[in-house]
């Protein structure tokens, strides 16, 4: 049994998150406090941020906190971004005359170091110079990946009628939720002879698959959605999610009315377990021990790592290839 398409309603909701901590060269923002409107470098170190996906960055200061404090005369202020490149005129950054910097509608690519010299005379007309670098990394919080777990019965393990049924069903699922660019995987099948509570043996087909936001047409989704990516990925996956339960419901009201002959092979009733998952899109992953100060969020995969698929960690690549942060092959 096939379910109708359901039309997708789409809604708009405004977040806007950093994460954003000032410590030994780390940097984070979050909603419980926004009362930071700059950041300052460091001299010692380079300051990590975390700048959300299709979100703009804090205001960077070609400055340390001391520094600020002094009186400047004729300052100038020169900003390089990733690959060294002049940010002078470059249409995704805006540039104040005191050197503030800010990256809008920040992307993975557009991750990297970013780096100021300030130059500036003093009373006695000497020259000085202050040089502060910040790394930048895209992040995005985790998607929501559902894991599928139910049970059919059938009269043996070792028979055709098992394989036909498993290759219907694939077929079946997928098409379930491909409108809403949602992608079944990990679909496996396995029979096992269970003897059942107070009751004899049964031979049972064990079927399990998850489902990921992130099927065909999800990149251009996310264009169309901007900053509000993950909720319209996430409410799509969760329609998926109720599709399902309804298709393996209508399954068991359908042996419930007991009108119809049992075929060789069908559902057990409330065998349906869901669980919950997360996931990070390709490209990024989870690593708390190398950003414990950002542990849930999934940042852009380093230069040398990548991720192709819904994997919540970015894996080595020692290919002379992969130079860039957020790669989805090795």
């Amino acid at each position: 049994m096939v379910l109708g398409r359901h039309k997708l309603h789409s809604f708009c909701i405004f977040s806007f998150e950093f994460i954003f901590l000032l410590s030994q060269g780390k940097a984070t923002t979050a909603n419980s406090d926004l009362s930071y409107t700059r950041v300052y470098g460091s001299t010692k170190k380079e300051v990590r941020l975390y700048v959300k996906m299709y979100h703009d960055s804090l205001p960077l200061m070609c400055m340390t906190e001391e520094y600020s404090q002094k009186e400047l005369i004729d300052p100038s202020f020169m900003w390089t971004g990733p690959q060294r490149t002049n940010l002078k005129g470059e249409p995704h950054v805006t540039i104040t005359d005191t050197g503030k910097l800010t990256v809008h509608t920040f992307e993975k690519s557009m991750s990297g170091s970013y780096s100021c010299t300030l130059s500036h005379k003093t009373i006695d007309r000497k020259k000085e110079f202050l040089h502060v670098s910040y790394l930048l990394l895209a992040y995005h919080e985790p998607d929501y990946c559902y894991k599928f777990v139910t049970r059919y019965s059938t009269k043996k393990c070792q028979k055709p009628v098992n394989s036909n049924f498993f290759k219907k069903m694939k077929s079946i699922i997928k098409r379930l939720v491909v409108d809403l660019t949602c992608v079944v995987t990990d679909v496996k099948m396995e029979c096992h002879v269970v003897k059942m509570p107070r009751s004899g043996l049964r031979s049972l087909l064990f079927i399990s698959f998850k489902v990921h936001p992130f099927g065909h047409g999800w990149k251009a989704t996310c264009k169309e959605f901007s900053s509000n990516c993950e909720n319209e990925t996430n409410e799509r996956v969760q329609k998926a999610r109720d599709r399902f339960e309804k298709f393996f419901s209508e399954q068991s009201n359908m042996i419930r009315d007991g009108n119809l002959e049992l075929p060789p092979v069908y559902y057990v009733e409330s065998s349906l377990e869901i669980t919950l998952v997360d996931s990070c899109q390709p490209g990024f992953g989870k690593d708390p021990n190398t950003y414990s100060d950002c542990k849930n969020c999934c940042v852009v995969c380093s230069p040398q790592t990548y991720s192709s698929s819904n994997e919540q960690k970015c894996s080595p690549c020692n290919s002379i290839n992969v130079t860039s942060y957020g790669a989805t092959a090795c």
